[in-house]
């Protein structure tokens, strides 16, 4: 019976890490960085692009006017724009310069700058620079009034509750998983037991699930960082558990204390997977 027992685990644990570490992984799939920028109160006409400071660069620098605004003049202009440490931040993906449109909203995504500020060259070639802001969001929605010469981020500073709910949300599914492999491995409910595995939890998993609420959006990156951060966390507990969780002789067995942390941890997984697909199915139904 217990080699049976043992069989249908490693086939459950087997099926578990197939389901959840996909076959074949794309190098950029997933999410990217964004800036949505409205410009408001803005001139009749312009062209609009990002600036940032990240480098510093042995250049003149640039004078704050154009005498022909084309748009062949304006990218020849920002190639070689250099003012008071900042650049123009031009991504190898995705469109780095606008013209005006009706709406005054400019997208630009894959590779963002931050912090950033907006440079506009009117037609009359006067060359407008913005203040700097530090954005907070990942997909993150800026408001430029031109005339204000301010830059606000939409919902900057609220979405941290949430962060905090589901961290806390995400803490109490792990502990209710993990605690479920407990009983099937069948240690006691001790209060060494108890508190070893209280405590263990508490360190390794908020800080796992701090880190992928903040890096939520960040793709396949934050795929990969959370994938070698879990691995760890099986290392830390496996010696943890190895030589303090005890049987009800109070016998500590290495061995089985390594198996319940590499099981615990890969059900745990499993099951944020298996709710988190659950989720996104109820919720198709609401759209």
């Amino acid at each position: 019976m217990k080699r049976i027992n043992k069989t249908i685990l490693l086939l459950l644990l087997t099926m578990m890490v197939i389901s959840i570490f996909p076959t074949q992984v794309h190098a950029d799939m997933g999410p990217k960085p964004s800036i949505k920028l409205t410009v408001v109160n803005a001139p009749e006409d312009y062209y609009i692009a990002l600036l940032a400071d990240e480098f510093e660069r042995d250049m003149p620098e640039s004078e704050l006017q154009i005498d022909s605004v084309t748009e062949d003049s304006v990218r020849e202009y920002l190639k070689n724009f250099y003012y008071n440490g900042w650049y123009f931040f031009e991504s190898p993906v995705g469109r780095n310069v606008y013209k005006k449109n009706v709406e005054g909203v400019y997208l630009f995504d894959y590779m963002v700058p931050n912090p950033f500020r907006v440079i506009i060259i009117s037609t009359d070639g006067t060359i407008t620079i913005s203040k700097e802001i530090h954005i907070e969001e990942y997909n993150s929605e800026v408001t430029y009034d031109f005339s204000a010469d301010t830059l606000t981020e939409k919902n900057k500073g609220k979405g941290y509750g949430k962060r905090i709910f589901w961290i806390i949300v995400c803490y109490i599914l792990t502990l209710i998983f993990e605690y479920i492999i407990l009983k099937i491995f069948r240690y006691p409910k001790n209060k060494r037991n108890l508190i070893c595995f209280f405590v263990t939890n508490t360190i390794t998993q908020i800080a796992l699930n701090t880190f992928v609420a903040v890096f939520w959006n960040a793709g396949l990156a934050m795929f990969i960082v959370s994938i070698w951060i879990e691995i760890f966390i099986i290392a830390i507990e496996a010696i943890v558990y190895a030589f303090n969780l005890v049987d009800m002789y109070d016998d500590r067995h290495p061995a089985r204390g390594i198996a319940y942390s590499i099981a615990a941890n890969l059900f745990s997984i499993f099951m944020g997977v298996v709710l988190l697909y659950l989720g996104i199915w109820i919720g198709s139904f609401f759209r």
